[in-house]
């Protein structure tokens, strides 16, 4: 065996194995997995006596009085309990998008829910998850199109009017009377039309001259 070759085959050497420091990377994160699965394990143990209905009107009262740290964390718990229900995916999707969008009283002056626009997308785009997640659980139109609606909501918030706009086309197609939908829609055609300065009879006016109205 040349030199060369036992340099490459030494346990040491440059090309075997995984850097120390990527080895070191992967026992944290398994360690960190597995830390949150206990804790996980733990919470819906410790949950598992806990009326839902008591943790539903604990969820009510917080969000009246706009306590939305304690509503995203009652919310959360009833996740636990109820993972799959449509009214439960919804709430917990509003209680992220209010955690992340309303203001908090703090002292004196009200400050905004996130310090940072980072915080404010991770928590949005968890809600966008959790309510997408309620409408494919939905088991009645209503149910469906509460859904789509708060989460054409959380689009337009997030500065995305073009994937509201397709959610507001998907409601209208499938009930047509829905107004509220309907005149969202309307609006937001005139955005996309001229973003700067919207306006929905000129789009209307634009419309016609083109016959598509």
């Amino acid at each position: 065996m040349s030199a060369r070759s036992a340099k490459r085959g030494a346990p040491g050497g440059s090309r075997g194995g995984l850097h120390p420091i990527a080895v070191a990377a992967i026992v944290l994160v398994a360690t960190a997995i597995g830390v949150w699965l206990v804790r996980a394990n733990r919470d819906v143990a410790r949950l598992r006596g806990v009326d839902p209905k008591a943790l539903t009107d604990s969820l009510r009262i917080a969000d009246a009085t706009h306590d939305w740290v304690s509503t995203l964390r009652f919310a959360e718990a009833l996740g636990r309990i109820e993972p799959l229900q449509h009214a439960v995916l919804l709430a917990r999707g509003t209680a992220w998008s209010n955690f992340a969008i309303a203001a908090r009283p703090w002292q004196t002056i009200e400050r905004p829910a996130l310090r940072t626009s980072l915080e404010r997308v991770t928590c949005l785009a968890r809600a966008m998850t959790l309510t997408d997640s309620a409408g494919i659980v939905a088991r009645t139109t209503g149910q469906w199109i509460a859904a789509t609606q708060h989460l054409a909501d959380l689009e337009e918030s997030m500065g995305l009017p073009g994937d509201a706009l397709m959610a507001l086309e998907s409601i209208k197609a499938k009930q047509p009377d829905q107004l509220q939908a309907l005149l969202r829609a309307y609006w937001l055609r005139a955005v996309l039309f001229d973003p700067v300065h919207p306006d929905t009879s000129e789009w209307d006016r634009r419309m016609r001259s083109l016959g598509r109205r």
